[in-house]
């Protein structure tokens, strides 16, 4: 490079030196971002290892709120105060003896070589591994290859993974564009026993019924492959508020949606999941008729940070306990 640089005219050096450390910067950045995203791979597991027998499964659905948007950076979705929300969804967790974690909103923003939030996905995913949430979802399956955010959804678990799979909806609105949004789900093996779980999150538009009214759709049609051997639990952050009168017929038709596959609503008291009053989560349950004897246990959580007025998220969390049939093992 020195011999290089000194056959060149001096008003060309600085501009090559600075190319070529901006080249560096560039291949270091792209190999830390592929570190992370390793790092976010799906992991599987032999079915059989579910630990000790256990009469009772538990659910926990929850928005995490890991965000790109200005307004949310300003209340504190960003920055230092997201690990300590982090923190405080497994310390959650782990006193709730929760056995699944349905989340969403674990957004991964990527504009080229540049990922934003990327390092608080990571860290989020290595506390609950190391929290016995060793299984779980790729949690970057769908982020752009150019421009814009992923899907932010996950499934975690105590119990062993059999298979998984990511889809991204095949239509939303103009201001959903560059949001990946759509569904995970993962078979779930619990002793012999098979469980199918889908986090999801709808667009959120409020201007657009007919773009929610096919995602709704869209997961209810994958949701049909698995009913009704099997139970199936669909969960996330529907963006329909069951109770506000713009919305009470999209809410209907997910109802719907969701009883014609034999999933019937958990929550019918509409509870408010969201800090603007309305209930825009949900979670659906249904067949696997000789798995879950009944639901012994439900209710919206809110979990706080230790921040001041800063909760784990501005959506409260959906908790659910089954009783199951026989004692899984």
């Amino acid at each position: 490079m020195p011999w290089v640089l000194s056959e060149l005219p001096l008003n060309w050096v600085l501009p090559c030196v600075v190319t070529s450390a901006f080249c560096v910067w560039l291949r270091s950045l792209h190999k830390h971002n592929q570190e992370c995203l390793w790092k976010l791979r799906a992991r599987l597991g032999q079915p059989g290892i579910s630990g000790p027998p256990r009469d009772h499964l538990r659910v926990l659905s929850q928005n995490m709120w890991c965000t790109n948007s200005w307004g949310a950076v300003q209340k504190g979705s960003k920055g230092p105060e997201v690990r300590k929300r982090f923190d405080a969804l497994v310390n959650a967790a782990l006193e709730g003896d929760y056995d699944v974690l349905l989340l969403q909103e674990l957004f991964i923003y990527r504009m080229a070589y540049f990922f934003m939030t990327v390092e608080e996905v990571v860290y989020l995913t290595e506390r609950l591994e190391a929290a016995g949430y060793v299984y779980h979802s790729n949690l970057a399956y769908n982020v752009p290859v150019v421009l814009g955010q992923s899907s932010g959804l996950a499934i975690f678990s105590k119990h062993p993974f059999v298979e998984w799979g990511g889809h991204t909806f095949t239509t939303h609105s103009l201001k959903d564009s560059l949001n990946a949004k759509g569904f995970v789900h993962a078979t779930v093996s619990i002793g012999r026993e098979l469980f199918f779980f889908y986090s999801t999150h709808l667009d959120s538009s409020g201007r657009k019924p007919d773009v929610k009214k096919k995602q709704v759709d869209q997961v209810a049609k994958h949701v049909s492959r698995v009913l009704p051997s099997h139970t199936a639990i669909v969960a996330g952050d529907f963006n329909i508020c069951s109770h506000t009168p713009g919305m009470r017929s999209l809410y209907t038709h997910l109802v719907l949606a969701m009883g014609g596959m034999d999933l019937a609503p958990v929550f019918t008291d509409h509870p408010v999941t969201h800090r603007s009053g309305r209930t825009l989560d949900h979670i659906f349950i249904g067949g696997g008729q000789y798995s879950v004897r009944d639901i012994t246990f439900k209710t919206p959580v809110r979990f706080e940070s230790g921040l001041p007025g800063i909760p784990v998220s501005d959506h409260n969390g959906l908790a659910v306990t089954l009783k199951l049939q026989s004692p899984i093992a």
